[in-house]
């Protein structure tokens, strides 16, 4: 899991400085372009919270199978 938060970040950062360029007009986008930046980097976003949140989960689940382990002795 960490390698895939890793690869998104780096696919955020990416997308990121794309749109800096952008904005300092080293790089032309088309309308669309620019659309197809914007919701790419929705998406990742969403992506990178998602695995977040099961990384959570997977954590408080671990916790709570040593918990009981260490209850059980």
């Amino acid at each position: 899991m960490k390698n895939n938060v890793d690869k998104i970040l780096l696919e955020i950062e990416q997308i990121i400085a794309k749109i800096g360029n952008y904005d300092i007009g080293k790089l032309q986008l088309s309308s669309q372009g620019r659309k197809e930046l914007s919701r790419l980097f929705r998406q990742k976003v969403v992506l990178a919270k998602t695995i977040k949140k099961q990384n959570l989960k997977e954590a408080l689940k671990n916790r709570e199978i040593s918990a009981l382990k260490m209850i059980q002795k």
